[in-house]
């Protein structure tokens, strides 16, 4: 796995059930599927007022009951804006308004996903 989020390059396993935050205005995630993660998280906070956070998620295959959840805060408990799998699908890009950061969440355990 490689997150390149502005001058942040991070790589290796990123998903030990800790939250990963991201501060630059721009970046990628990238998740390869070829390790056992399961629960990544990356919350995207630039600390800036922002009127939109777009996301390009063209590239995705889901394994399994493998999903992604967007949330407008840190905060999981709260019901995500969006949550997505091998049957609900993504839209190609997405933009999300109303918040000044963004928690991707990953559930991952299928070699499949990516």
């Amino acid at each position: 796995m490689v997150i390149a989020f502005g001058s942040q390059l991070v790589s290796g396993n990123l998903c030990s059930n800790r939250m990963l935050t991201l501060t630059a205005m721009e970046g990628m995630l990238i998740f390869n599927g070829n390790e056992t993660d399961l629960d990544c998280q990356w919350r995207i906070h630039p600390g800036k007022r922002l009127t939109a956070i777009e996301f390009n998620t063209s590239l995705y295959v889901f394994g399994g009951t493998d999903k992604v959840a967007f949330y407008s805060t840190p905060d999981t408990q709260v019901p995500a804006i969006g949550e997505f799998s091998a049957l609900n699908h993504i839209a190609s890009s997405m933009v999300m308004t109303g918040s000044d950061e963004a928690t991707v969440i990953l559930q991952a355990s299928s070699p499949n996903t990516r």
